[in-house]
C-alpha cells in the first residue's frame, strides 16, 4: 500500500552520490588544519558521528553535506568538496536544506 510517499532512507540513499566521502573529509581535515573536534564542532556534530563517516559507516545527510560545503567555502577550500546539486536534494523535507551552488 502506498502513501504517496517516497520513503526518507530511500531518498538519502539514492540522492547521495558514492564519490569516496570518507577521502574527502580525510583531504579537508588535512587542508583545514583543523581537529577533528573543531570540524565536528563547526558542522554541529559530534566526533562519533565524524567518525562514522570517516569508516564508511553512515553517511552525513544533506544537513551535514551543506555544512560541510559553507565550512569549505569559508576556509577557502570549497574544490575539495565535490559539487552539490539542487537536484540531488531530497524531494520533500524542510527547504532550508536546499541551495543552488
Amino acid at each position: 500500500m502506498s502513501h504517496g510517499r517516497t520513503p526518507q532512507r530511500s531518498v538519502r540513499r539514492n540522492a547521495l552520490p558514492d564519490y569516496g566521502f570518507p577521502q574527502v573529509l580525510e583531504n579537508f581535515k588535512e587542508a583545514s588544519g583543523m581537529s577533528w573536534d573543531e570540524i565536528a564542532w563547526r558542522l554541529g556534530t559530534t566526533t562519533t558521528t565524524l567518525h562514522r563517516w570517516r569508516r564508511g559507516l553512515s553517511r552525513p545527510s544533506y544537513r551535514y553535506l551543506l555544512a560541510l560545503h559553507d565550512l569549505a567555502q569559508d576556509l577557502g577550500l570549497g574544490h575539495l568538496l565535490p559539487a552539490m546539486r539542487v537536484a540531488d536534494a531530497p524531494i520533500h523535507g524542510p527547504t532550508d536544506q536546499i541551495r543552488a551552488e
